[in-house]
C-alpha cells in the first residue's frame, strides 16, 4: 500500500538581525529623502531659478516680438540677493535691432519674493 507524504511548505525565514538591517535601510532612505528636500541650499537655488524665470517672462512680454530675441538660458543668468530682500537678476541675450542685426544685450531685473508671490519690480536694459 502506498502512503502519500505531505510536502512541507518552504518558508522564507529572516533572522532578527537581517530584518533589523532591512528595516534600518528603508528608514535611512526615508530620512535622507526628507533631509535632502529640506536642504536650504537646494531651496535657495529653486527660489533663484523661479525669480530668473519671472524675469524671462516679463522680458519676453516687453520685447517687440518673440522672434526678435535669442535669450541665453535663464538658469545661467547671474542673480544676487540685495540687502533690502530683493534679488537682482541680470538677463543676457541677443536682440534684433532696427537694421535686423542681432546685438548682445543685458538687462537689470529686480525681483521680490514676499513669501506668497514673486513680483518683478523693475526691468531695465543695460546694453544697446
Amino acid at each position: 500500500m502506498y502512503v502519500a507524504k505531505k510536502k512541507k511548505k518552504q518558508q522564507f525565514v529572516v533572522s532578527r538581525t537581517t530584518g533589523f538591517i532591512i528595516i534600518s535601510f528603508f528608514v535611512f532612505i526615508a530620512v535622507a529623502t526628507v533631509i535632502k528636500s529640506n536642504d536650504p541650499t537646494e531651496q535657495a537655488t529653486i527660489e533663484l531659478n523661479t525669480m530668473r524665470y519671472a524675469c524671462k517672462e516679463d522680458l519676453l512680454k516687453k520685447l517687440p516680438g518673440p522672434g526678435r530675441a535669442q535669450l541665453d538660458d535663464h538658469q545661467q543668468w547671474a542673480a544676487h540677493r540685495q540687502q533690502d530682500g530683493t534679488v537682482l537678476v541680470r538677463p543676457t541675450g541677443r536682440v534684433q535691432n532696427k537694421s535686423g542685426e542681432y546685438v548682445v544685450s543685458e538687462w537689470n531685473c529686480v525681483v521680490k519674493n514676499d513669501g506668497y508671490s514673486i513680483t518683478v519690480l523693475s526691468l531695465e536694459q543695460r546694453g544697446p
